[in-house]
């Protein structure tokens, strides 16, 4: 090989490890700083969503949805910084309860809640209700809360809840105030006796769920998972 030629695979190839290095940097620097971005986007929100009054629809839209971002990408962060990412979530939430390993599964919640308010495409309301490994799990968004209590004379329950309403695919899939079975032995009912509660009455051939006093959801995009015992 000629020494010219030499020289400029020489050349080429330091050329190249001078590029990979630099985009090593360039990627450390950026995984290193991302918490700080996402903090100064939450301070920049808070700030805007405490000077909102909330008129202005297409502002307060344009709010939800970098919302939506900020905890987007909190759900996709991947440098270990959990507790400081569950404190920058409780800040923008006015102190939403959740253990700080879960603030990933929590952030890609809020997302979804917020990006769907913004966009209008979220069903409000009781939206499946189902049986999965022995428990009867509530896929719900936007309710205040929940009771259960035993019924009397059969063998099952009544769950209350509260601020809420049926969403339409469901009521459409299920007509109201009429029994249908949801399998592993057990039949499940929805009524709505006023305009702001649910109760999903649930009979069983085997086995019941607690009773439990009222108890608040704080997250307004969940499943409520209750064991059958």
């Amino acid at each position: 090989m000629r020494k010219k030629d030499v020289i400029k695979i020489i050349l080429i190839t330091a050329v190249s490890v001078t590029l990979l290095a630099a985009a090593a940097v360039v990627a450390f620097a950026v995984g290193a700083d991302s918490y700080d971005k996402i903090a100064a986007e939450t301070d920049a929100l808070i700030l805007r969503l405490d000077a909102s009054d909330g008129n202005d629809d297409g502002a307060y839209k344009g709010l939800l949805r970098d919302a939506a971002k900020v905890f987007s990408r909190i759900e996709k962060s991947t440098d270990g910084r959990d507790g400081e990412y569950a404190a920058l979530v409780r800040r923008l939430t006015r102190e939403l309860p959740f253990e700080d390993q879960d603030v990933r599964t929590v952030a890609g919640k809020l997302a979804a809640w917020y990006r769907g308010q913004a966009d209008g495409t979220l069903e409000k309301g009781v939206r499946r209700i189902a049986v999965e490994n022995g428990a009867l799990l509530i896929e719900y968004a936007d309710c205040r809360g929940y009771s259960v209590e035993a019924l009397d004379g059969a063998d099952g329950v009544k769950i209350t809840l509260t601020d809420v309403s049926v969403a339409g695919s469901y009521a459409a899939a299920h007509p109201l105030g009429v029994f249908y079975e949801l399998g592993e032995g057990v039949r499940v009912r929805c009524d709505t006796p006023d305009v702001s509660s649910v109760t999903i009455t649930v009979l069983f051939d085997e086995g019941t769920i607690a009773a439990q006093a009222f108890t608040l959801l704080p997250m307004p995009l969940d499943t409520l998972i209750l064991p059958i015992e």
